[in-house]
């Protein structure tokens, strides 16, 4: 755990300034637990590692994609479903239909690429290709608990193992925000929410370190949320580039891209690996180059 935080100062501190980003971490006992977090039960650890970590907004973060991409020409549409992917005679992907799920009125698009970068969705879109590849993604469900800042006394947050993933318990401005959940879901991908037995998880493993147990009526929100997890492998018929451990480009027809998995912070390698699929199929002998733009602030 030490040479994984050290690693993580480490990286924190290639910034290209002379002054760090964050301070180095710090190893504290169980005094100095006790005064950083006082409501940690005393038998919950013997000691801990300090570290700091960045906070982004990721709703102003969504906002901020798109208002710089529509500055650099992207046309940006909310609530458009794909309901339909073109082809033209050659039977590659030359576009697609979507449909304003306000109105109700369907637009036909056309693009030299298609890229399909649709989340726990991926596999339902592939499908609107009429082809037999592309990248395999289970969703898997991830829940939190909301619960107002005086209910823990803490001025830190804390990151805990449990027998299936971790533990956060985090303070949010005046709320702490206490999660997650890691299974798999089978069902409508547009309203996943917490169920009882998540709830009832969570509580009990954050019960487990607590001084003063929560109990259900402390909370006053819960928001659940689907992750894309790649599957091994893809389906056959695929060309895939593995760009990162965690996420996949794969061309499963012509004319159409397929990206899946990651991260948030894995966005630029997302950008650059998708780049660098179509320089192999379509720009030989070309070079490629990548020019960081500057963002637009919301």
């Amino acid at each position: 755990m030490g040479a994984g935080v050290a690693l993580y100062d480490t990286l924190a501190s290639v910034n290209g300034r002379r002054r760090r980003a964050m301070p180095i971490h710090r190893h504290l006992t169980r005094s100095g637990m006790a005064k950083k977090f006082p409501d940690l039960r005393h038998d919950a650890a013997i000691g801990a590692i300090r570290y700091w970590d960045a906070a982004v907004d990721d709703a102003r973060l969504v906002l901020t994609l798109v208002r710089t991409a529509s500055q650099y020409g992207a046309l940006a549409a909310n609530r458009t479903q794909v309901v339909e992917l073109t082809h033209g005679e050659s039977g590659a992907v030359n576009g697609a239909v979507v449909e304003d799920l306000e109105s109700g009125e369907r637009h036909t698009i056309r693009a030299r690429h298609v890229i399909n970068a649709t989340g726990v969705w991926t596999e339902d879109t592939e499908a609107l290709a009429h082809g037999d590849g592309g990248l395999q993604v289970l969703a898997s469900k991830g829940v939190h608990l909301v619960v107002p800042r005086e209910k823990i006394r803490g001025d830190v947050g804390l990151i805990l193992q449990t027998e299936k993933s971790v533990l956060f318990v985090i303070p949010w401005s005046r709320y702490w925000i206490i999660g997650t959940t890691d299974t798999p879901y089978d069902f409508d991908p547009t309203h996943p929410v917490a169920t009882s037995d998540d709830i009832e998880y969570i509580l009990a493993h954050a019960n487990e370190v607590l001084a003063t147990p929560l109990t259900r009526e402390d909370i006053i929100g819960t928001y659940a949320g689907l992750r894309p997890l790649l599957q091994p492998g893809t389906k056959e018929g695929t060309s895939s580039s593995k760009v990162s451990r965690e996420h996949t480009v794969a061309s499963p027809t012509p004319g159409l891209t397929v990206i899946a998995g990651g991260k948030a912070h894995h966005l630029p390698s997302h950008g650059q690996g998708r780049r660098g699929l179509r320089h192999r199929s379509s720009c030989k002998g070309a070079s490629l180059h990548h020019r960081p733009h500057p963002a637009v602030g919301c």
